[in-house]
């Protein structure tokens, strides 16, 4: 069941091939709708794909830690981290071709 990686290239082939569309042109749109996703969340905006899932970012508090030669007390920032959530169309698919 496991193969290779799915590339871009190959999502550009699909779409090139389905919509009939030029490579080149299906490229690019699938360069845009990966900006447009990466720009949302850098802006911190969720981005929702119907039937598909949802990307986020995640905030984790910092943590207050101790130096463990000098005692000293070290601050770390809160940090950010994206997060995908499947969707349940897709996770219902999934379990059924795994069957």
């Amino acid at each position: 069941m496991m193969g290779r990686n799915i590339l871009k290239k190959d999502i550009a082939k699909a779409i090139a091939d389905r919509v009939g569309m030029g490579k080149k042109d299906s490229l690019l749109c699938v360069d845009v709708f990966l900006k447009t996703i990466t720009k949302s969340l850098e802006r911190g905006i969720p981005v929702k794909l119907s039937k598909f899932g949802k990307l986020d970012v995640r905030i984790y508090s910092g943590a207050s830690n101790r130096h463990p030669k000098t005692g000293e007390r070290l601050n770390e920032p809160p940090y950010y981290r994206p997060f995908f959530k499947w969707s349940p169309f897709v996770k219902s698919k999934i379990k059924a071709a795994i069957k």
